[in-house]
């Protein structure tokens, strides 16, 4: 979906001549940290499990232990084959098989711990089965199937602000998160009070953009939020020293030494 680029009021925007002498430098952007990079695989990578992502991980981690057919062990309709001691054909062939089955159990095991976050992983200390692993996880993660797991989302939702320093997808990602969650409860949150929500916690840089959104009514929850984005990477672009320019500088000075 293309940003929607929204042109801001005459008064919103400086008369002054440009000058790279007037641009601020700003700190490097911040790098992920452990808990935010993603779990990287041969088939996929995926976001790893925190507290407030369970159904999404869930439905990647799943399509991982399918595409290395370890999926029936977590379900338990693969079972352990017998593997009998001998050296004819047969007792060969069970041994393969059985060598398999613990190689794609040892796999599933990896995937699901290396796929928790940091916090995460804690709650499998000591576990080594996959299947154990991913029934701990659903008892321990999935909040929405509590009693009191929706109110908590929506209350953790309703407390969720941007970080400084993090770019806003980031924050938008962990709204959105929740409110995936939370669609099919009693304590679905609703498109409006979504918008609502950002508008009312973002800082004050995106206020005019945000007055523009609030003064337009139709735009979707991806329209707000890509136009939002957009004006961060505007916004960004303007606080960066002119690399160009000094790229140039340094170029002819080399020349005219």
């Amino acid at each position: 979906m293309r940003p929607i680029l929204l042109r801001l009021p005459a008064s919103s925007e400086s008369t002054a001549p440009f000058s790279t002498n007037s641009i601020k430098k700003t700190s490097p952007v911040p790098r992920m940290t452990m808990s935010e990079k993603p779990y990287k695989h041969m088939l996929e990578s995926i976001e790893l499990l925190k507290s407030t992502n369970y159904a999404k991980w869930n439905r990647n981690c799943r399509r991982i232990l399918k595409g290395i057919r370890a999926w029936n062990i977590i379900t338990g309709e693969e079972v352990e084959p017998n593997a009998r001691v001998g050296f004819n054909a047969a007792t060969i062939a069970e041994q393969a098989v059985h060598t398999n089955y613990l190689e794609r159990r040892a796999q599933a095991a990896a995937i699901i711990s290396g796929s928790c976050s940091e916090e995460v992983q804690i709650e499998l200390e000591g576990i080594h089965d996959p299947a154990e692993m991913w029934t701990v996880l659903a008892d321990r993660m999935d909040a929405v199937s509590t009693t009191v797991g929706p109110m908590m989302l929506l209350r953790k939702f309703q407390d969720l602000k941007p970080t400084i320093g993090e770019p806003i997808h980031s924050y938008f990602s962990q709204l959105m998160e929740i409110k995936n969650q939370l669609a099919s409860s009693d304590e679905a949150i609703s498109d409006a009070s979504f918008k609502t929500h950002i508008f009312t916690t973002l800082p004050s840089i995106f206020s005019v953009t945000i007055e523009i959104l609030q003064s337009r009514a139709g735009f979707t929850i991806q329209e707000v939020m890509e136009s939002l984005k957009e004006c961060e990477r505007n916004k960004a672009i303007m606080t960066k020293p002119d690399t160009v320019s000094e790229a140039l500088y340094s170029q002819q000075s080399k020349n005219g030494k």
